[in-house]
C-alpha cells in the first residue's frame, strides 16, 4: 500500500513548474490574474490536473502575472511512495 503526501511551493514570480509527482493543484492565493499555460487563474481560484491512481504528472507550467501586485500562486503537488 502505498503513503501519500503532499508538498506545497510559492511562486511570486514568473517561472515555470515541471510535475513530478501524480495530482497538482494550483492555487492563486495573489490579488493578480495569473496566467497558467494561456489558462487565466482570477485571484481566490484554483484548478486542480488529476492523475489516476499513482500515475506520474510530468505536465509542465508555465505561468507569469498579469500585474504585479501582490503576485502569488502556490502549487500543491501529491506524491506517492
Amino acid at each position: 500500500m502505498n503513503t501519500i503526501y503532499y508538498q506545497s511551493r510559492t511562486f511570486v514570480e514568473q517561472d515555470q513548474y515541471v510535475g513530478d509527482g501524480a495530482d497538482v493543484i494550483l492555487f492563486n492565493n495573489g490579488a493578480d490574474n495569473v496566467n497558467i499555460n494561456g489558462f487565466i487563474l482570477p485571484p481566490g481560484a484554483s484548478i486542480t490536473d488529476t492523475c489516476f491512481g499513482n500515475e506520474l504528472n510530468n505536465t509542465i507550467y508555465t505561468f507569469r502575472f498579469i500585474t504585479s501586485t501582490n503576485p502569488r500562486l502556490i502549487i500543491k503537488t501529491k506524491y506517492y511512495r
